[in-house]
């Protein structure tokens, strides 16, 4: 059974050898050596699974690029409510929001073993512009990423919402370097249901539906896509090439 659940061999590894240094927004940087822009000399840290890497509020002095493992981005209220607002990958910036000041803007709690290099923000006093550029790119992949959630979540129905979310999940991983068509999931049944504004039963049916269909394979937290087009042309409401699957999808009636 393949698994994407991603390791690192020391919190202390250098840039030349981090697997996801293409992701990062440090992969120019790192070859500058001398001052605040020899990336070599930032701190690294390691997480537990479960562990809060920001709390929402908190006032920093860094932006985090997560090098390892997984992690959530939530968003609270004073009545306790909490929303999950992202799910955050190697490469993904973290608190980047708070260089604006008013502190981080959501929590960020690893779903796994996880670790992150920390950017002082005195690197961007003086500023270099293969690493302005390159977080300027980062940061507008992550907007257009919870863009694209939005708008998932006021105009798609739920099974929808949840094959865009596996496609989505493949992308991540195959823009990790790693396979598209199968990949633990790192985060549980009540994340997903949350992230997708969905209850916690109708996601679980809804795995057991695609599974039906031979649209995803399941097994606990790991699946499989036998068919990135045909799981393409379901959520878009298109005829698929997996006659199966469409002959179920004409059974299961209106989609919710």
């Amino acid at each position: 059974m393949a698994s994407n659940v991603i390791g690192f061999k020391h919190p202390a590894i250098k840039c030349c050898e981090c697997l996801w240094r293409e992701n990062c927004i440090a992969a120019d940087v790192s070859e500058m050596r001398g001052g605040a822009l020899d990336s070599e000399a930032w701190p690294r840290k390691a997480f537990k699974s479960g562990a809060s890497i920001h709390v929402q509020g908190q006032l920093i002095d860094h932006v985090s690029i997560l090098r390892a493992g997984s992690a959530k981005a939530v968003v609270g209220d004073d009545s306790g409510a909490e929303q999950i607002v992202a799910f955050l990958f190697p490469g993904d910036l973290l608190g980047a929001v708070a260089m604006g000041g008013g502190g981080v803007s959501s929590s960020i709690i690893t779903l796994e073993q996880a670790a992150v290099c920390r950017v002082p923000y005195r690197v961007f006093n003086d500023p270099h512009p293969t690493l302005w550029s390159n977080m300027m790119r980062a940061i507008a992949r992550q907007e257009r990423a919870v863009g694209r959630h939005l708008l998932s979540i006021g105009q798609h129905s739920a099974h929808e919402r949840f094959a865009y979310f596996l496609l989505n999940l493949s992308a991540r991983y195959a823009s990790c370097g790693l396979a598209p068509d199968e990949f633990n999931l790192p985060m549980s049944r009540q994340d997903i249901a949350n992230y997708l504004g969905l209850a916690v039963e109708t996601v679980s049916r809804l795995f057991g539906e695609l599974d039906a269909m031979g649209l995803i394979a399941v097994e606990r937290r790991f699946v499989r896509l036998p068919s990135l087009a045909d799981l393409e042309a379901y959520a878009a409401g298109e005829p698929m090439e997996n006659a199966h699957a469409n002959d179920l999808n004409q059974v299961s009636g209106q989609r919710i």
